[in-house]
């Protein structure tokens, strides 16, 4: 028998595809990553989980599956005082309705760059984002196709662009990228900080605010499963965390435990 995969859909193909579920080890390792403050990692990470040929369709995908094997709702302490209710499928839902655009071109003289949707959840510099968003460069009647190039290769051509051109273009995608934000614009009067983009890391980082979660937290429902419901660690691990919950609730209901 075939192991059970979430039915999931890639917005800017208008296609659906298939994923593993996301299980306590999975949210395990995630947390590891998150707290060894590994971006890097965590991103390979995510991807090894699901990948597309851009980051939109990976991000929705991943976003998805935390709100189906984890759930879907979260709260946000925004002071001491108030607290934010946050609901993924409503951003799923925004996601939908208006997905991400390549952005347009940006041309300065004789040079033209044509932009792709990203592919890489993270970078850690400008040069590996370039890398990653641009589909080709011309100047003049030559045209570099960035697809069909090496890293070395698109260094040398990033590398003899001038400084104040590099400049001009992170300005460029600024000004153009879609801003989604995680909350509903009504929830909140200064909702600028909840925000995010998929032409900078902004849109990692809410999948880690997403996926993190106390690790002495998550050891602690792992004892409860093993010493109170007699669950085999290999078990716990293959359960997805949602199912944990469920189990747990239903262990404090029979045994009158608040």
């Amino acid at each position: 028998m075939n192991d059970f995969l979430i039915h999931t859909y890639q917005p800017t193909l208008s296609t659906h595809s298939y994923l593993n579920e996301f299980n306590n080890k999975n949210y395990f390792d995630v947390n590891k990553f998150i707290a060894a403050n590994d971006n890097e990692g965590l991103s390979y990470y995510f991807n090894s989980l699901y990948k597309s040929d851009n980051i939109f369709d990976t991000f929705f995908s991943l976003l998805y599956l935390r709100s189906l094997c984890v759930g879907s709702k979260l709260k946000l302490q925004l002071n001491k005082e108030t607290t934010l209710s946050i609901n993924i499928l409503n951003i799923l839902q925004r996601l939908i309705d208006n997905p991400q655009q390549p952005l347009e071109d940006f041309t300065h003289k004789d040079l033209t760059i044509k932009f792709k949707l990203p592919s890489r959840l993270y970078n850690n510099n400008i040069i590996t984002f370039l890398f990653d968003s641009i589909n080709d460069l011309r100047i003049d009647k030559n045209i570099e196709n960035f697809k069909e190039l090496n890293d070395k290769q698109k260094l040398l051509i990033i590398k003899n662009l001038k400084q104040e051109i590099i400049l001009d273009i992170k300005n460029h995608i600024k000004e153009r990228q879609t801003r989604y934000s995680i909350v509903q614009l009504d929830d909140i009067t200064d909702f600028n900080n909840y925000k995010f983009s998929f032409y900078d890391n902004s849109a990692f980082f809410t999948l880690k605010f997403f996926f993190k979660n106390n690790i002495s937290h998550l050891y602690n429902k792992l004892y409860h499963c093993i010493q109170k419901l007699n669950l085999p660690y290999s078990d716990y691990l293959g359960l997805t965390p949602s199912e944990t919950n469920i189990l747990l609730t239903i262990y404090k209901k029979s045994n009158n435990i608040k």
